[in-house]
């Protein structure tokens, strides 16, 4: 197998350090991590030395960082609002990277900024020989969930709509409402859109987006090259019970969870009574970014900067059209 991967992780606190955790779990060398402040940084590594062996060094200069780190990939889990500095230089930098979603955002920005702004990430990416990929992991459920499909229908047949409920638990991170809950969570279902239609962008005639406070509900005609695939998309940001996460395609229902089994974090659909179990879609994220690493081939990721990119056409045209007037 050889050497371990070295890698970094910017913004270790939050979802960070379950990357930390498991990149270090997937045998990479997490060597370094970052944080804006000495203090924030300091905490974040305690946690890792603690759960995660990290034995790197933490840091809180940004160009210290990416001189001294010692590591050939990063996954960044910033702020969305810092992705498109952090990606670029450690693109620059010669650095693989594996990008929280969203890809880039930014609240300031225009429409045509922002998708300008991840489409010059690709060709950073590209320029360099690096590979650019994005964590939303949702893609990596697939298999398992069309396995489940052929096992209670007795036969493969494809989709004939994508339906999904996404909830995600916790106090708001900006004044947007409705309209950062669907930046945050959108980039998940808009993922699997695009694999299961083969690519392609939404037929923008069709789309409707209803809700209020913490919830939207979008639906859309999403055109790609298996054809039109009607979508409902259904997000929500809750303060307590458990967030629920559930996939429909027209006739069969299935809801995920996440479950410790044998001592190890694992996904579990659930569809009729019976239940698939798989590896947890993050972790095979980050394996298939390490793949796509040492191997040098892009698709090995479950999300491409290229993909990622058309995805956030789609993300970036939803919020213009549906709420980009109310809240600038």
């Amino acid at each position: 197998m050889g050497e371990p991967l070295r890698v970094a992780v910017v913004g270790a606190h939050g979802i960070g350090k379950h990357h930390a955790k498991w990149l270090a779990s997937i045998g990479c060398e997490v060597t370094a991590i970052y944080g804006t402040t000495a203090v924030s940084v300091e905490q974040a590594a305690a946690v890792l030395r603690d759960t995660a062996s990290f034995r790197g060094r933490a840091f809180s200069d940004w160009r210290a960082f990416l001189q001294e780190g010692d590591f050939v990939a990063a996954s960044v889990c910033s702020p969305a609002e810092a992705h498109y500095k952090n990606v670029l230089d450690l693109l620059r930098a010669g650095k693989h990277v594996l990008c929280e979603k969203p890809l880039v955002w930014d609240w300031r920005h225009t429409p045509e900024r922002m998708v300008a702004a991840a489409w010059e990430m690709v060709a950073t990416a590209a320029a360099g020989n690096r590979i650019l990929a994005v964590n939303a992991q949702y893609p990596a459920a697939l298999p398992a969930i069309q396995a489940l499909r052929r096992e209670l229908k007795g036969k493969d047949t494809p989709f004939k709509r994508f339906d999904c409920l996404m909830e995600t638990r916790g106090r708001p991170r900006s004044p947007h409402g409705a309209a950062e809950v669907w930046v945050d969570l959108g980039p998940h279902p808009l993922a699997c859109v695009y694999v299961l239609a083969g690519g392609g962008g939404i037929r923008w005639d069709t789309l409707s987006q209803c809700g209020k406070d913490l919830e939207t509900e979008v639906r859309f005609l999403w055109e790609g090259p298996r054809g039109e695939l009607p979508v409902t998309i259904v997000l929500r940001r809750i303060t307590n019970a458990s967030p629920r996460r559930r996939f429909g395609e027209g006739e069969i229902e299935i809801d995920y969870e996440g479950r410790n089994q044998d001592g190890e974090f694992v996904a579990v659909l659930i569809a009729r009574g019976r239940e698939w179990v798989t590896p947890d879609f993050m972790r095979v994220s980050l394996e298939r970014f390490v793949e796509a690493v040492r191997t040098g081939d892009p698709a090995r990721a479950v999300v491409t900067g290229e993909a990622a990119a058309h995805q956030m056409e789609a993300l970036v045209g939803v919020w213009a059209r549906c709420w980009s007037a109310v809240g600038r």
